[in-house]
């Protein structure tokens, strides 16, 4: 990798694939990964429930918790 990026080549992630949050959590599968959770499933029983690898789920729960703090820093300064 060392000699790629002395080299000038791109070192890392491609370009392109990261996903938004609004996108991400747009998805049908995100929604109901939602729900389950907001139900109190826990990871492992949203991720079967839902048919997703646990790490998908704590990414849409990430992305819940990043809007959330969002919206809490929103109506604070109003």
């Amino acid at each position: 990798m060392e000699e790629a990026r002395q080299a000038g080549m791109h070192v890392g992630r491609p370009r392109g694939s990261y996903q938004a949050n609004d996108v991400l959590l747009a998805k049908p599968s995100s929604q109901a990964i939602m729900l389950c959770l907001k139900q109190g499933m826990s990871l492992r029983e949203t991720a079967a429930a839902v048919g997703v690898a646990v790490n998908t789920v704590r990414k849409v729960k990430a992305g819940m918790e990043m809007i959330d703090r969002v919206d809490r820093m929103d109506t604070s300064t109003e």
